[in-house]
């Protein structure tokens, strides 16, 4: 997700932490470090400055600095600790929803094929994979790095892809005449 697209909250945690690092920076630093635009970073600087949460201080040569307060290190803790608790409930949120989802596919196929995406993805599906195995030990399900790996035309099998990861979908095509489909979609 790019900064611009962030809730206000995550723009003012990731400006905190810019300051917490290096206050001695200009807003245009602040901006180039943060990827915020300047206009962002110029008015959550207001913002912050008076709330309290930020103390800027004049220095020879024109420039200022920006230290966090006691309250600024506080909201800034605060706002770690929501932002962990809220990206931990997403990815817990999506490995549920590849369980139930290779779940599914299962009750239509015996054999799962599952390529990885080669990212930071591939965590997240090895776990959803592994607590899926658990529960359902006796059920064909294969992580698949390489295309190559798959072994060709066994019948009642699909290869379930990510949809960031196309061109294995394309290189799997011309390969085999197995069914393919997103992990994401509901089987058909």
């Amino acid at each position: 997700m790019q900064t611009n697209q962030l809730p206000e909250m995550d723009k003012g945690f990731i400006l905190l932490q810019a300051i917490d690092q290096d206050g001695d920076v200009s807003q245009r630093e602040l901006s180039s470090r943060t990827g915020l635009s300047l206009g962002s970073v110029n008015l959550l600087l207001q913002k912050m400055i008076h709330e309290g949460l930020i103390k800027m201080k004049s220095i020879p040569t024109n420039r200022v600095v920006y230290m966090l307060t006691p309250r600024g290190m506080a909201e800034k803790a605060h706002k770690t600790v929501h932002y962990i608790q809220r990206h931990y409930q997403m990815i817990e949120s999506t490995k549920q929803m590849i369980v139930t989802q290779l779940y599914a596919y299962h009750e239509r196929y015996a054999i799962i094929y599952l390529c990885l995406p080669g990212n930071e993805l591939d965590d997240l599906i090895e776990q959803a994979v592994s607590e899926y195995r658990s529960e359902h030990p006796n059920l064909q399900l294969h992580l698949v790095v390489d295309v190559k790996e798959m072994q060709s035309e066994q019948l009642d099998s699909i290869v379930l892809t990510i949809p960031t990861d196309a061109n294995v979908v394309q290189q799997t095509a011309g390969r085999h005449s197995i069914p393919q489909a997103s992990l994401f979609d509901k089987p058909e």
